[in-house]
């Protein structure tokens, strides 16, 4: 999947291949992180999208390469990259300051009143805590 996901040169082949990924990996499986962390520089925003979002779902709680590729993202030039890493950094960020610090670390303002309104709705349930899976 990754070999496929890196190599085919359609966008919508290559997002498939992230969405499978995503699929087949567990939660804190680090090669699979290791592997959209490359996935996450293509050249495509959709893919950039799906790998941002397999991330999320990837990654236990702190792992620094996830959140770095969250925080690479924040300055994307599409804004549904942006507002994908945005959440993904939130929710790998724990609980307390450092998710508070997520705020600070918005770039684009149009991003910054978004996040100002769903800051509520992006705060982690008790469901989808890395902990709890």
């Amino acid at each position: 999947l990754v070999h496929f996901g890196r190599h085919n040169s359609f966008w919508q082949c290559r997002k498939a291949a992230i969405q499978g990924l995503e699929k087949v990996s567990i939660p804190g499986d680090l090669v699979v992180v290791e592997a959209l962390g490359i996935l996450i520089k293509d050249n495509d925003s959709w893919v950039r999208e799906a790998a941002i979002k397999a991330i999320e779902l990837a990654a236990p709680e702190s792992h620094p390469q996830a959140i770095a590729c969250s925080r690479g993202l924040l300055d994307d030039p599409a804004w549904f990259v942006r507002r994908a890493a945005i959440r993904t950094l939130t929710m790998l960020q724990p609980e307390g300051d450092a998710q508070e610090s997520v705020t600070g670390e918005v770039i684009k303002v149009e991003d910054k009143r978004w996040y100002a309104g769903v800051q509520g709705y992006l705060l982690k349930p008790d469901s989808l805590r890395h902990a709890s899976r």
